[in-house]
């Protein structure tokens, strides 16, 4: 499956999925207390971006695509991502 056929699937459940090459897979639910450390993390790298006047902007549990082999792309659901700042 590629990237663009895995973002328009939907297989009509509520769950979460990851595509690890090319196969979407389904993740599981993470602990409150993962979601907690995450949270505190992703507000603490907020607050230092605003803080230092940062081209920064984190945002929690984003799908990035992180690599291909022999055209199966992996996209994996980041608890942080980083993003630079649309100019």
């Amino acid at each position: 499956m590629s990237l663009e056929e895995f973002l328009a699937w939907d297989d009509r459940c509520d769950r979460l999925y990851e595509l690890i090459e090319g196969m979407p897979l389904p993740i599981d639910d993470p602990t409150a207390d993962h979601e907690d450390v995450a949270d505190t993390i992703c507000d603490l790298l907020k607050a230092h971006c605003l803080a230092q006047n940062l081209p920064y902007v984190p945002k929690r549990s984003k799908l990035v695509a992180i690599g291909s082999q022999e055209s199966k792309v992996t996209a994996r659901r980041a608890d942080i991502v980083v993003f630079n700042k649309a100019t």
